[in-house]
């Protein structure tokens, strides 16, 4: 059975960020934690994320980050997703990240979303609506029209199981590499001092 597919914004809901007046770095320190585009996050956020902590006073629940969550990174060079995996309460996020979260999880699987919206044929998309030359900027509203393919959901949790196990995969590779070489620079090392 093939595919269908939906806009983004029929199966999740897209909120933008809190626009601070200034660097977080100038605000007054609090309890709330603010993921905002200055760490680098990589693929996923977890409670051991060293965020900054402000005293915030704003919509905390309009803004509230929850497992599950997406990030999406709309201004810049990438446009990756991150997989919000866990986080210190309370959390929110600063504009320009818009969080996606799914509204119909009996239709569409989060881990699966993470994984369509950073494969390269979306991401085409996503920059085919980017706007400008110097900084490119993906607006909410072309985010909310984005056509995705949605199959069945059991095809989504293996389709996010095989994906997780080639990140792992990968993971494990870049380390055994990284290994390898450390060892072949200690060898190389140790027979450069055999010949003094």
């Amino acid at each position: 059975m093939p595919s269908t597919y939906t806009s983004l914004s029929a199966i999740a809901e897209l909120s933008a960020g809190y626009a601070f007046r200034s660097s977080l770095n100038d605000e007054p320190p609090g309890l709330v934690r603010v993921v905002s585009m200055a760490q680098s996050l990589g693929e996923s956020l977890n409670m051991e994320a060293e965020l900054p902590q402000i005293d915030f006073s704003g919509d905390i629940a309009r803004l509230q980050l929850e497992p599950g969550d997406l990030l999406f990174r709309a201004r810049g060079t990438t446009t990756q997703a991150i997989f919000v995996e866990s986080v210190q309460q309370p959390c929110i996020f600063a504009a320009p990240l818009v969080r996606i979260r799914v509204s119909k999880p009996q239709e569409l699987d989060t881990h699966y979303l993470h994984w369509v919206l950073n494969t390269p044929q979306v991401q085409r998309d996503i920059n085919a609506e980017a706007r400008g030359s110097m900084i490119r900027m993906v607006s909410i509203q072309s985010l909310r029209g984005l056509q995705i393919p949605v199959p069945p959901i059991g095809v989504q949790r293996d389709i996010a199981e095989v994906a997780r196990l080639l990140r792992e995969e990968r993971a494990l590779s870049d380390a055994l590499i990284e290994k390898n070489k450390m060892y072949a620079e200690q060898v190389l090392w140790a027979k450069a001092q055999e010949v003094w």
